[in-house]
């Protein structure tokens, strides 16, 4: 389904994620770089078989010439900014960017609040590198394109790099959006009539509305901005194995690829559809979160996206962001204190009454929810947790129409949020302000704003410098 454009971009941003990846050498072909990964042994992930699908439905991809990647580039670049250019035989140019890995989590959250992130600004540095180092044209085909936080790094350079006005378009594969702050500079540098002409270069491709496909969230976060009419919803692609592990992972590019008979990927996105019930869901908690005032939002931001940091890390963690920021005790009491009351009213009223709970039942669920976050730092939250799961276990059960699967894939969630209770607890108390501070509070709003002024002028300062350099 969908145009060429929309297909290659799916594909390049598929090779970002693929490992091997790192071991290409730009001025390689994609033909030639998966003829070696066949030759090296490393030919048996799902993104080689997609890849390889790829050249032989599409010939002349295998003739892309890879070029520039981000991680060559003389550590210019954080790993996470990890981003690299196709040049297709006829000379139209992709740039795809890799969507958040360990230490992108902490950027996300800071992208609800902040008018740019550390991240979004190096893949508009790297943009501009590629653009001048090329000499691209207006008068060149321009691409940029993304998966998930990758989505969001090419809509921001579609926007705001120095040469944005050579991207032709920008596809955004379930890419989230951005904070009030970040729209008004958008707004700034356009005036509303040209920020509106900019938005209509940009096309989205979402998860859709299979059971599978709706428990992936990313896409509806922060405030959208690519047009209604240029989004699409696609089924997602099941993924192997049983109980929670089914359900993992599915926020994952090569989900949004077909299968064929033989359950083989190949390189044809998925049908299109509508957005599921947890797209929606997520929208609401989106709407809810952009609500908030400033410090309560970056506190909610920070507290989840801290939780997505630590989610792959040992019992030796303590992950920070690229920039070297973390969840603080001031986050913690904003988040418990005042977001989780105000968003478990909230989820109340519009959320489980829609999912065919009765008001006492989700008054229930409420309850166990706000007493395993007030115990949090005891020995009830597992017990709290085991009683949250049976409940919404025997109430998914009760509705029937496929959610016998979510509710099996609940025993696995289980084990996965015990263990992950413990390893958070363990991160807490290992951090210096988590304990003897643990009821100090500062207003940060203020804090946010000064944050933010100097990194627009060190970005100034540091444009001045590339151009001292220049002359």
């Amino acid at each position: 389904m969908g145009n060429a454009n929309e297909t290659y971009s799916a594909i390049f941003d598929l090779f970002t994620y693929w490992g091997y990846s790192m071991e290409a050498e730009p001025g390689k072909t994609l033909g030639e770089i998966l003829q070696e990964a066949l030759d090296t042994g490393n030919s048996s992930e799902v993104y080689y078989q997609t890849l390889n699908d790829a050249i032989k439905r599409y010939p002349e991809l295998a003739n892309a010439e890879f070029k520039s990647p981000s991680w060559q580039q003389g550590g210019r670049y954080h790993s996470e900014t990890y981003a690299c250019v196709f040049e297709l035989p006829n000379g139209d140019n992709y740039i795809a960017y890799r969507g958040t890995d360990d230490g992108g989590w902490i950027d996300n959250g800071q992208g609800m609040t902040q008018e740019s992130t550390l991240l979004q600004r190096e893949a508009s540095d790297y943009f501009d590198q590629m653009a001048e180092q090329y000499g691209w044209t207006e008068s060149d085909n321009i691409y940029v394109t993304g998966h998930s936080k990758g989505g969001n790094k090419a809509q921001y350079v579609t926007l705001m790099s120095n040469h944005a006005n050579l991207v032709d378009e920008c596809h955004s594969f379930d890419g989230q959006g951005f904070s009030d702050e970040a729209i008004q500079s958008f707004k700034e540098k356009y005036g509303e009539e040209g920020y509106q002409e900019v938005l209509k270069k940009m096309f989205a491709m979402d998860e859709g509305a299979s059971m599978l496909g709706e428990v992936a969230l990313v896409n509806p976060l922060g405030n959208t901005i690519i047009p209604k009419e240029n989004i699409k919803y696609i089924d997602t692609v099941p993924n192997p194995g049983s109980g929670f592990d089914k359900f993992a992972g599915l926020h994952m590019e090569e989900q949004m690829f077909q299968r064929d008979e033989n359950g083989n990927a190949i390189a044809v996105l998925g049908e299109e559809t509508e957005q599921g019930v947890m797209g929606k869901f997520s929208a609401f908690l989106s709407e809810f979160l952009m609500s908030l005032p400033p410090e309560e939002r970056d506190a909610a931001a920070m507290f989840v996206m801290q939780f997505m940091e630590l989610r792959d890390v040992g019992e030796g963690g303590g992950a920070l962001g690229v920039d070297g920021t973390s969840l603080t005790s001031g986050d913690i009491y904003l988040f418990i204190e005042r977001v989780l009351p105000k968003l478990l009213d909230a989820m109340l009223e519009e959320v489980l009454e829609k999912f065919g709970l009765d008001k006492e039942a989700a008054e229930r669920l409420i309850l166990l929810v706000k007493l395993w976050m007030i115990f949090a730092s005891g020995k009830w939250e597992y017990k709290l947790v085991k009683a949250l799961i049976d409940e919404l276990k025997e109430r998914l059960l009760e509705l029937g129409h496929g959610y016998e699967l979510a509710a099996k894939a609940l025993d696995s969630l289980e084990k996965w949020i015990k263990e992950k209770i413990e390893l958070i607890k363990s991160w807490f108390q290992k951090q210096n302000d988590s304990s003897d501070y643990s009821s100090f509070y500062v207003e940060t709003s203020q804090l946010l704003h000064f944050k933010e002024e100097l990194a627009q002028k060190k970005t100034q300062m540091e444009e001045k410098a590339n151009q001292i350099r220049e002359i």
